[in-house]
């Protein structure tokens, strides 16, 4: 299995990933790893309509993803992962998922985080989680849709840590 795109976007499957990543990286099939969208039948219907036809679509939890990622169960698929934050891909990492590269394209703000670009907020925990990704030798793509610049994942990270008054 060729995984074409691993991305980190809490809106997990939206208009971005359908009409700009799925068509740029030739995607065949979408994996969207997730626990808790897996127990939550109406968001995962939802995802289900939303796919086109021709794309075939697996919503599993992480444990399930990495296990079929690693099985060469879809050797002759073009994969997109999507995951919702840093953690479930760092957690997917442990778990034995191997991945050259991350897309970080959007984790929305919430109470704890700061806002890094216009589509990232992150909060202790997630730079600590991609910072374990780049130790691991994961390259971290920070973009939206593909047509974006990427910006520098250290200049993203040490954006955080100029909002938090911090130098960790």
């Amino acid at each position: 299995m060729a995984i074409v795109l691993a991305r980190v976007d809490n809106r997990l499957i939206h208009g971005q990933v359908l009409e700009g990543w799925i068509p740029y990286t030739g995607t065949t099939m979408v994996i969207v790893a997730d626990d808790k969208v897996v127990a939550n039948p109406l968001q995962k219907k939802v995802m289900e309509m939303a796919v086109p036809e021709e794309i075939k679509l697996k919503i599993e939890t992480i444990d399930e993803a990495v296990a079929d990622i690693n099985s060469g169960l879809f050797e002759s698929e073009k994969v997109m992962l999507i995951f919702s934050s840093p953690h479930d891909v760092y957690d997917a990492c442990k778990k034995g998922m191997k991945c050259p590269s991350v897309n970080l394209g959007n984790v929305h703000y919430s109470a704890g985080r700061l806002q890094v670009t216009s589509s990232i907020a992150l909060d202790d925990n997630d730079v600590r989680d991609i910072r374990e990704l780049i130790r691991e030798g994961i390259s971290i793509d920070v973009r939206g849709v593909p047509g974006e610049k990427p910006k520098n994942i250290e200049e993203v990270i040490k954006s955080y840590f100029d909002l938090c008054g911090s130098s960790r």
